[in-house]
């Protein structure tokens, strides 16, 4: 029962932007797109919508560009639809990495992730250029909410970093990508 219930919730808020339905999860009145909105929000409905989960996902990847840069918002500005994209301390690569393996993991569904796979990838590798000497870290807010602006080690993050780290040697083996690396990333995770 609770299960249609959140289903009809996530059906109702899906909104209208720049010239088609987009998944925006969150019940707001603004016209723009968040990643982090559809990114949590698909952490739930992966038990009940894996095929919504897989629309989502791919919905994402159809607004990245051939860098593979994973996009923070989509919206109008300036008399245009503008894409912004995810700067290295951006904790949607992590939040993305973890729904990827948690999508794979309820679905077994190799094609869709290796289509996100230089997504995954990519997040990866922009988000370790974040880790310090200590191997925490590093950002200038402590989360995704901008309420400083203070750089430094950011247990929050860190730990995200150490889930992700985790989901993306299992999405790499189940994928068969980079199987010579995934000791590293996963001795990394274990340091942090």
């Amino acid at each position: 029962q609770t299960f249609r219930w959140s289903k009809a919730v996530l059906e109702s808020n899906q909104h209208y932007l720049d010239g088609k339905i987009v998944p925006m999860p969150c019940p707001a009145e603004y016209n723009f797109f968040f990643t982090h909105d559809l990114l949590l929000t698909d952490l739930g409905a992966v038990f009940f919508d894996a095929e919504r989960v897989k629309n989502d996902l791919l919905y994402l990847r159809s607004l990245t560009k051939v860098d593979s840069v994973l996009p923070h918002a989509y919206y109008w500005k300036d008399g245009s639809y503008q894409t912004e994209f995810c700067g290295s301390d951006n904790w949607n690569h992590l939040w993305f990495i973890i729904l990827a393996g948690s999508y794979l993991k309820h679905t077994n569904d190799k094609e869709t992730l290796a289509k996100l796979f230089p997504i995954i990838k990519k997040s990866i590798e922009m988000q370790l250029q974040n880790r310090g000497k200590d191997n925490l870290m590093y950002a200038m807010r402590p989360d995704w909410w901008d309420i400083g602006n203070v750089y430094g080690a950011r247990s929050y993050i860190t730990s995200l970093m150490i889930r992700a780290l985790r989901e993306y040697v299992y999405i790499c083996y189940r994928l068969g990508n980079e199987v010579n690396d995934l000791s590293t990333y996963l001795n990394l995770s274990n340091r942090m």
